[in-house]
C-alpha cells in the first residue's frame, strides 16, 4: 500500500467504523502527549463562571484534543460544556465518544471477534438456552457439549430465567478461571456437570467457499487483526480449487481497522488509487494500491450494515474492477476516527478526517447504492451467482401455502407463503420480481409498486385502481392482500402484462415460473 505521509503525530493511527458497539479497533490507543500538552495555548477559555472552578484534567485533556485534530472547526459551544458528555455531544457526531476501560475491552473483542469464554454459540430454548454450535478446538468441543445439548444451570444456579445475553455475560469471564455448566444431552435424559477453564476464543473475521462451477465465495465479518492473513489465505485455497469468480459479502460489516481494508484491497487490485482522505488539520492525500495485475469477475454483496472500510473497499471494487454491487443502499459513513489513550485514564475516539472512493465520490451521509437493487436477503447470493454464470435460466417453483420457493434449484425462505383467492394464485410481489431478476419499488406517498422485470415495467396500486404498464393504462384490478409486510399479487396478472410462462397444477398445488434464458453474467 502506497501513501503519501499525514501530516499528523505518528502516534495516530486511523481507523474507520460505524458503530462503536461492534467494530472499532486500535493497533493500540494512541498516547495524548505530548501534543495534548503542546495544544493548550488553542483551546478557548471556557466562560468565566467556569473559570474560577477547577475544571477536571481528563476534560481539559479532551479539549485540548478537539481543539487540535477534531475533523471540522469546534464550535464555541463545545469548550463551554462542564462535562466530558456534554463536551462530545456538543460537536453532533455519534461517532466521537469518551470510552472507559470496560468499554474500550468491547470494542476490541467486538471488531476482531475474539472473547475469553468456552467457545459456543447459545441460543433461545423451549425453558433454557440451549447450544447452537461450539468451536474446534474449544474448551466447550473438548468437554463433549454438542449442538442441542440445553444449558440448564452455571455455577450452581438454575438457568431457566435467564436471557441468552445474561447467559453468556455469566459464562465470560477472565482467562484461566472455571465456570461450571449443567448439561442436558440433546439424546438423553440425563444432565451432567462440567468444569470448562476459559481461554481466549478467536471467531473467524473470514471465511470462503467453492460455490457452482468456478465461483468462489468469501464473507468478510470485520476488518480486525486478522482480517488481512485469513483473507490471503483463504483466497489462495479458492484458487487452488479452481475459482475464476469471485462474490465478496460484506454485509453486515460495518468496517474496522482501515490498514484491514487496505491489505485486502492490495490483493484484489492492480496499483492505482484506493481513497482519498482530508480533515482540518490533514491536507487531502491519496492511498494506493499495488497489487494484482488483472482482477477475476466480482459481485460484492452490501446492506444496509455494510459501512465505512466496507464500503471503501466495495466502491473501489467497483470503480476500479468494474465489480457489481449487489443488495441493498450501505450505511454511508465515511469518517474516519482515531484513539487517543489520555494521561487521566480513559480512551477518546475522536473523528479527525473524512475519505473519498477512488473516483473521489463522497460516502459521508450518501452511502453506496448497488448496481442491482434485491431487497429480498435470502435472493441476494442467489443473484450474486447468476451474475457471474453465464446464461443460466430462471425457473421458480412455489407451493400454496408452504413457506419455502426454490429459485433455479436453490431453495428460498418465504415470509409470505403464496396462497389461492378467487381461484388465482397469489405470490409475494418482492420476492417474484426479484427472483426474475428484475426489481420492486414501494411508493408509501401514493400507495404503489412497480415492478420491472427485462425491461417492462408494471406499476400497481395498492389500494386498487388502474394498473400501468410502461407508463400506460392496462387493467383495474381490486386492492392487493397484505400479509405482514409483504404485499401478494396474483400471478396471473404478471404473467400476462410481463410475459413469462406460468404452470399451475391443482392438484400438486405446485406454481412454476420461466422466464427465456438471457446472458446476466458480468464481463470476464
Amino acid at each position: 500500500m502506497k501513501k503519501g505521509p499525514l501530516c499528523i503525530p505518528a502516534f495516530l493511527v486511523a481507523l474507520l467504523f460505524a458503530c462503536w458497539t461492534t467494530i472499532l479497533y486500535p493497533f493500540g490507543a494512541a498516547s495524548a502527549t505530548p501534543a495534548a500538552a503542546a495544544s493548550a495555548q488553542s483551546v478557548p477559555s471556557p466562560p468565566s463562571s467556569e473559570a474560577s472552578a477547577k475544571i477536571d484534567s481528563k476534560l481539559l485533556e479532551i479539549r485540548r484534543l478537539i481543539s487540535d485534530y477534531y475533523v471540522d472547526e469546534p464550535a464555541s459551544e463545545v469548550f463551554a460544556q462542564s462535562t466530558i458528555k456534554a463536551t462530545l455531544q456538543a460537536l453532533n457526531d455519534k461517532h466521537s465518544l469518551y470510552l472507559d476501560e470496560e468499554e474500550y475491552e468491547q470494542l476490541l473483542e467486538s471488531v476482531n471477534l475474539n472473547y475469553f469464554g468456552v467457545g459456543m454459540v447459545i441460543a433461545p430454548g423451549a425453558d433454557y438456552p440451549v447450544v447452537e454450535k461450539t468451536f474446534p478446538d474449544s474448551p466447550a468441543e473438548k468437554a463433549g457439549i454438542k449442538s442441542g445439548d440445553t444449558i440448564t444451570g452455571i455455577n450452581g444456579e438454575s438457568t431457566h430465567d435467564l436471557s441468552v445475553d445474561q447467559l453468556a455475560k455469566k459464562v465470560r469471564g477472565p482467562e484461566g478461571t472455571t465456570v461450571k455448566l449443567t448439561i442436558k444431552p440433546a439424546k438423553s435424559e440425563e444432565e451432567q456437570t462440567v468444569e470448562l477453564m476459559r481461554q481466549r476464543i478467536d471467531l473467524p473475521q473470514v471465511e470462503g467457499k467453492m460455490l457452482e462451477g468456478t465461483i468462489g465465495y468469501i464473507h468478510i465479518s470485520t476488518f480486525g487483526d486478522r482480517t488481512g492473513k485469513e483473507f490471503k489465505t483463504t483466497y489462495e485455497k479458492l484458487e487452488s480449487s479452481g475459482m475464476k469468480q469471485l462474490i465478496i459479502d460484506l454485509r453486515g460489516n460495518g468496517g474496522g481497522e482501515i490498514t484491514a481494508a487496505e491489505t485486502v484491497a492490495d490483493f484484489l487490485l492492480p496499483e492505482g488509487p484506493l481513497y482519498h482522505m482530508a480533515g482540518r488539520k490533514l491536507p487531502k492525500e491519496t492511498f494506493t494500491t499495488t497489487g494484482k495485475e488483472r482482477p477475476i469477475p466480482m459481485v460484492v454483496l452490501i446492506d444496509d450494515g455494510s459501512a465505512s472500510a466496507s464500503e471503501l473497499l466495495a466502491a473501489a471494487l467497483q470503480e476500479r474492477a468494474k465489480a457489481v454491487l449487489v443488495g441493498t443502499k450501505t450505511y454511508g459513513k465515511g469518517s474516519v476516527q482515531t484513539l487517543f489513550d489520555l494521561q487521566a485514564g480513559g480512551v477518546l475516539k475522536l473523528t479527525i478526517a473524512r475519505y473519498t472512493t477512488a473516483m473521489d465520490r463522497p460516502v459521508d451521509k450518501v452511502g453506496l447504492t448497488p448496481n442491482q437493487l434485491v431487497g429480498y436477503e435470502p435472493l441476494q447470493l442467489i443473484r450474486a451467482q447468476d451474475l457471474l454464470s453465464s446464461k443460466r435460466s430462471t425457473a421458480l417453483r412455489l407451493t400454496l401455502d408452504q413457506p419455502k420457493a426454490w429459485v433455479s434449484d436453490a431453495p428460498v425462505p418465504l415470509d409470505s407463503p403464496p396462497f389461492l383467492k378467487d381461484g388465482q394464485p397469489y405470490l409475494p410481489l418482492r420476492f417474484l420480481g426479484e427472483a426474475l431478476g428484475g426489481t420492486v419499488e414501494y411508493r408509501e406517498l401514493d400507495r404503489r409498486a412497480t415492478i420491472t422485470v427485462d425491461g417492462k415495467s408494471l406499476d400497481l396500486p395498492l389500494d386498487g385502481g388502474q394498473v400501468q404498464l410502461n407508463h400506460q393504462p392496462s387493467a383495474d384490478i381490486e386492492p392487493l392482500p397484505v400479509v405482514g409486510d409483504r404485499v401478494l399479487v396474483p400471478v396471473q396478472l404478471l404473467s400476462e402484462k410481463l410475459g413469462f410462462e406460468v404452470e399451475y397444477g391443482d392438484e400438486t398445488k405446485e406454481v412454476q415460473i420461466r422466464l427465456p434464458q438471457k446472458d446476466l453474467s458480468v464481463p470476464h
